[in-house]
């Protein structure tokens, strides 16, 4: 394999947002095993129609992001996919679909403030790392959860192309 460098980066405009706008959320064995990958883009996706349930989140809430694990004593490198999110309001239907998201893998698309969907955890699943549940102290407080997801893998994020969305959603 060829390390060789291809391209630099030059300054854009400053219109970039942080943050995400909505989360989708599959059991990643319901989510099927053909994935067409092009230039970092997934472009194709057989029989992942209607596997991914929707999650908002509130403004400002939750993000993701991915950490670059190289290790040069041992010529290595992986990226840790990181995702958190909060969840509003708490009820007994949300705690039991908390308990099922804690007991699988999970592919994770993860729209984000620029309008780019981005997948998370393609080879081995994101899994939830933490969670926590309040009712909050103040009345301002929220009450709801927090929920850690992470997964190690070989590539970082693949963007997901906007076309294949709708089709991947459940109704």
């Amino acid at each position: 394999m060829s390390c060789t460098l291809t391209q630099g980066n030059t300054l854009d405009c400053k219109d970039s947002k942080g943050g995400i706008k909505t989360v989708y959320i599959a059991d990643m064995s319901d989510t099927g095993s053909t994935i067409t990958i092009a230039s970092g883009v997934v472009t194709a996706w057989s029989s992942a129609a209607t596997d991914f349930w929707t999650y908002q989140v509130r403004p400002e809430t939750s993000n993701h992001d991915w950490d670059i694990v190289p290790s040069e004593a041992n010529g290595t490198s992986f990226y840790t996919h990181k995702l958190t999110i909060k969840l509003h309001k708490m009820t007994a239907a949300l705690s039991e679909e908390i308990v099922r998201l804690v007991q699988k893998r999970l592919h994770i698309i993860v729209l984000d403030r620029n309008g780019k969907y981005w997948l998370l955890g393609y080879t081995n699943g994101m899994t939830v790392v933490a969670s926590t549940a309040g009712t909050g102290t103040a009345m301002g407080d929220m009450n709801g959860y927090t929920l850690n997801f992470s997964s190690n893998e070989e590539y970082q994020p693949y963007e997901v192309s906007s076309g294949i969305i709708a089709a991947m959603l459940k109704a």
